[in-house]
């Protein structure tokens, strides 16, 4: 698009010379021309800089050399068929898909554990003890029973002296799993808001979309005004070329717009947890979230 631009300027620059050379501009006309070529022409340099870092990015992605890889093998442009976004009720457990939110589920459940561990000292034990005594208090409820192979004693062993020990294990051991599970709460919460920022990102740049479709279709339509105008006499060649730096303005925050769109998508199914698929086909060959049993990639 900025080569399109550029040689949108350098036809008005053509024209500009020819009505110098009548008498009809200045020389002003052109170098402000000029200036603006030129400015096009640096931006060339910062895309190109740009392309290259992103296809080196690929090249890491894709397994291979970054300074082997070429960039022609990739497609132009961006993809036609862009997914829909998830519609309808998708389950909340697609979230637990996450990697932070699934070690943070896993921590809460150690923590549980571990208060369920602490609470169970508090409750006697009961052992069997052969021919001997093991240095605890023993309650019976019965005399000893001789089988005939040892004697046999059952025995229940109750803490007696703890000073406070076990109950206050049980309270850090207890406070731990609150901690844990209000940082599990508030990564949930997290979660939740990056699929709305996401879900309304994905929506409101898709209406931007269309508006700019209408506007280049207005601009393709002054242009041919600009022509039939320029044809009769009834405006200068410069209508044409601002209504063609017009169509290609619209060209470009279409492009911008498509691509910003589909990050957002990246980010809402990230957010989701990933794992969705498409067929590649058109938007309504995407799968709905209530369909998708497993994932096939990440």
């Amino acid at each position: 698009m900025l080569f399109d631009g550029i040689a949108n300027l350098k036809s008005l620059r053509n024209y500009a010379t020819g009505r110098i050379s009548a008498g009809q501009t200045t020389m002003y006309y052109v170098t402000d021309i000029d200036a603006r070529i030129t400015d096009m022409e640096a931006g060339l340099a910062v895309l190109d800089d740009a392309a290259a870092s992103a296809a080196r990015a690929v090249a890491v992605l894709a397994g291979e050399t970054p300074q082997t890889f070429n960039p022609e093998k990739m497609p132009a442009g961006l993809p036609r068929n862009i997914p829909l976004p998830p519609a309808g009720a998708v389950p909340g457990e697609l979230l637990l898909r996450r990697p932070d939110l699934l070690s943070k589920r896993n921590e809460v459940n150690a923590a549980a554990s571990m208060t369920a561990a602490a609470m169970a000292d508090l409750y006697p034990r009961f052992e069997i003890s052969f021919l001997g005594q093991l240095g605890r208090i023993e309650m019976h409820s019965r005399p000893d029973i001789d089988f005939g192979v040892g004697f046999i004693t059952g025995s229940v062993s109750v803490p007696v002296f703890t000073n406070g020990r076990i109950r206050a294990r049980i309270e850090a051991e207890n406070a731990a799993m609150k901690a844990a599970l209000a940082e599990y709460d508030g990564l949930i919460l997290n979660a939740l808001r990056e699929v709305d920022d996401g879900y309304y990102g994905v929506m409101k740049l898709g209406e931007r979309a269309e508006r700019l479709e209408k506007g280049r279709e207005e601009a393709e339509q002054m242009l041919a005004e600009a022509e039939k105008l320029f044809k009769y006499g009834m405006a200068e060649f410069d209508k044409k070329v601002e209504a063609r730096n017009r169509i290609i303005s619209f060209d470009e925050k279409i492009c911008e717009t498509g691509f910003n769109r589909i990050v957002r998508l990246i980010d809402l199914y990230k957010a989701l947890g990933g794992g969705w698929n498409y067929s590649g086909g058109s938007g309504s060959d995407v799968r709905n979230a209530a369909e998708v049993n497993q994932p096939e990639a990440d």
